[in-house]
């Protein structure tokens, strides 16, 4: 028999075992109708059908040879792309790809020979998507075989997000832990573990377990009632020891509460700061010291912004102190805004400028007014600072160089004293010779002539003469004692009750007969007492040798001395002398010309030159003479009321001029400009003062210094700084 012939029988003997397996089938399934009807129905069986069709699964049958049976799901679960009709008698492996297929295949052969369930997952794109499945494999019997398909292509995406989610999580620095509403742990990230000893899984840990800041059951709920009573959010900072180390470290927590399903669950994102804090702290305590060495060094400094308009980044005390504009007033603003009153500005933005735009350092010297009105000195360095990223910031460094400036000039006048004192004691000593010689000429000569005269009359002249000229040589060495005191400060003043009238008397009886001929000594009230306290000697030495250079240089008249009780002045000469301007000034009701000249006669130019040395000239070019003032001054500022009183005082042009805090209520410019015109007049200055300026002071020719309403020190501005007394340690402390 042939190969063909052979076909041919097989093909019919299968063709007779299908009738046959038909055959058998449907004799088969009568047989389980028959079974089926001949018992009870249960709930499981009469409602198969709709379980089946409400699950969201593919639910396949296959025979032990992989050939589809029946999909026993509704078409809704079909995702192969073989509808339900035509799955019957189609091959698993026409289905699905072959990658799939295998993994199918592999556990569809271990549930038939294990007879128990067995899991496969595949890959599918379907209607343009990518999906995954989850196959479970259940043998139904020796011969079928049932396939549940899931897809669970939701689950994975979430499960791989999850997955990148905790892996990011435990990348950051951070500790991370999720609680639920009794405390036990939900999540922590690797770092929260490895850092704080989480031993336990998730789900039984609770965290007062662990050495964190809730170290108690109590402590966890009072911080859970904390983050509901802010809302689900809340910030706060605790100190904790981190896992094997035994110093607690500072950690910043911020919480969020989130509810699902009735169900709290607290995050916690807790990161250590303590290493930033400390960074804090050091550089808070750096610039501390930076900037207690900026405001305590004896220079003036400044930073500027060249991208924000040149405004001002940096005030030090110095300069605060010097320009009297606090660094509060001074920061964030430009030189316009700072000084606006002044013409400065304009200067500074040219040079601030310059620098820019040459990048070149400024190096210059400046004179400016500090804020008690003192003229100073300063050298000025201006420089730019680079910077990454940005503009370079400008930098400004003053220094007063006033002193040093001074002291060239002291020098220089000490060199020039030095040489007038040497000239002056050259010439001293030649007046001196004269004056000496003249006397003891006289004295030898006449004690020589004195054996040889003829007469008692002679004898008389000569002895007189001689006398005379002891008296004339005494007065001199006195003269010259005296002097030497001085200078070295060792003079003494012995004050005592004294007749003063006795004592004219006495030194008019002495030079009555000195005058020369032609001239007449006259003393005016010869037979008066007034009792006075005083040093007599000096007195006698003071009103001798007034009259003795009266008597020197006068050649005809009369030369009349005396005293009279400053009780018998009248005070209408003492006003007509004295020119008082206080710190608080009266003002009259009425015109600007009557509150100057206080309804005296005096001429309208008078009165306008008045007004223009008391600064006044700008306010009286716009409101003239008859300009009204009102009551108590109320249209007037303090400083106008100041420069009314003070333009009294220079009509008034009187010998004694006396200033209490005169320019108390002037700005310093103002204030500086008057004063030197006071000192400039022909008058008596008498400055009563609290605030020292020593550039104003140096002009004055002696300065009391008042304690307790006595005299503690007095002389000169140099003399008192070399004395280095009272008065250089307030000049000290107020020029701080």
């Amino acid at each position: 028999m042939n190969t063909e012939q052979n076909q041919k029988v097989l093909l019919e003997q299968l063709e007779a075992l299908k009738k046959e397996n038909e055959q058998l089938k449907k004799e088969l399934s009568i047989l389980r109708n028959e079974n089926i009807s001949n018992r009870p129905v249960s709930f499981k069986e009469k409602y198969a059908v709709r379980i089946l069709d409400s699950l969201p699964d593919m639910l396949t049958v296959f025979n032990q040879n992989e050939v589809g049976i029946e999909v026993v799901s509704n078409e809704e679960t079909n995702h192969v792309g073989i509808s339900n009709k035509d799955f019957k008698g189609m091959y698993m492996r026409e289905m699905v790809p072959p990658e799939a297929y295998q993994n199918i295949h592999s556990n569809m052969r271990q549930a038939v020979s294990t007879g128990a369930v067995s899991t496969a997952h595949h890959e599918l794109d379907f209607n343009g998507e990518h999906h995954h499945y989850e196959n479970r494999i259940f043998p139904l019997d020796e011969e079928y075989v049932l396939i549940m398909c899931r897809d669970i292509t939701e689950r994975v995406t979430t499960q791989r997000q999850l997955e990148v989610f905790k892996s990011v999580l435990d990348k950051v620095s951070d500790s991370i832990l999720a609680v639920s509403e009794d405390g036990t742990l939900v999540y922590a990230n690797k770092q929260f573990i490895e850092e704080y000893g989480v031993t336990q899984q998730m789900g039984t840990q609770k965290i007062y377990d662990l050495p964190v800041s809730m170290t108690t059951k109590e402590a966890w709920e009072r911080r859970l009632q904390e983050i509901r009573d802010n809302d689900g959010t809340f910030a706060y900072r605790a100190a904790y020891m981190r896992k094997g180390e035994d110093k607690e470290r500072m950690h910043q927590v911020s919480t969020f509460l989130i509810r699902e399903n009735n169900e709290e669950l607290t995050w916690f994102f807790t990161q250590d700061i303590t290493d930033v804090i400390k960074k804090q702290d050091e550089l808070r305590e750096l610039n501390l010291l930076l900037d207690g060495i900026l405001n305590n060094i004896p220079v003036y400094l400044f930073v500027k912004d060249p991208e924000n308009d040149f405004r001002y980044l940096y005030w030090n005390k110095a300069f605060a102190d010097h320009s009297g504009i606090p660094a509060s007033k001074a920061i964030g603003h430009t030189d316009y805004e700072v000084f606006p009153s002044h013409g400065d500005a304009e200067k500074f933005r040219k040079d601030d400028l310059e620098l820019l735009q040459t990048h070149k350092r400024i190096d210059m010297q400046e004179t400016y007014l500090s804020a008690n009105g003192e003229a100073r000195i300063v050298q000025t360095l201006k420089a730019l600072v680079p910077m990454e990223g940005r503009k370079p910031l400008l930098i400004g460094i003053s220094w007063d160089i006033t002193n040093l400036q001074n002291i060239e000039q002291e020098l220089i006048k000490a060199r020039i004293k030095a040489e007038q004192s040497d000239r002056l004691k050259s010439a001293f000593l030649a007046n001196m010779s004269h004056e000496i010689r003249t006397p003891l000429n006289a004295i030898v000569g006449f004690s020589q002539l004195l054996p040889s005269a003829e007469t008692a009359e002679e004898k008389k002249l000569y002895s007189g003469i001689i006398n005379q000229n002891s008296d004339i040589l005494l007065q001199l060495i006195n003269d010259i004692l005296d002097l030497s005191k001085i200078e070295a400060g060792t003079l003494e003043y012995i004050k005592r009750r004294m007749n003063l009238g006795e004592v004219c008397r006495t030194i008019y009886a002495v030079h009555k007969e000195r005058v020369k001929e032609g001239v007449t000594l006259v003393f005016d009230n010869e037979e008066e007492d007034l009792l006075m306290e005083g040093d007599q000697n000096r007195i006698m030495q003071v009103i001798t040798n007034f009259l003795t250079n009266a008597s020197k240089f006068t050649y005809e008249g009369e030369i009349r001395f005396g005293s009279q009780s400053i009780s018998d002045i009248q005070k209408k000469e003492l006003y007509r002398s004295i020119a008082l301007i206080h710190q608080n000034v009266v003002v009259l009701d009425g015109t600007l010309r009557d509150n100057v000249s206080l309804y005296e006669s005096y001429s309208d130019e008078n009165i306008k030159q008045a007004l223009i040395r008391a600064g006044m000239g700008d306010y009286l070019n716009e409101t003239g003479l008859d300009f009204t003032i009102q009551e108590s001054g109320s249209n007037l500022s303090g400083g106008e009321k100041q420069r009314i009183a003070i333009a009294r005082a220079f009509l008034r042009n009187t010998p004694v001029m006396i200033l209490d805090e005169a320019t108390s209520s002037l700005d310093s410019l103002m204030a500086a400009k008057i004063e030197q015109t006071v000192l400039q007049s022909d008058t008596t200055i008498l400055n009563i003062v609290h605030q020292l300026k020593a550039d104003s002071l140096k002009q004055y020719d002696e300065i009391l210094v008042f304690s307790k309403g006595a005299i503690i020190e007095r002389g000169n501005y140099d003399e008192l700084i070399q004395k280095d007394g009272i008065f250089r340690s307030l000049l000290s402390v107020m020029s701080a």
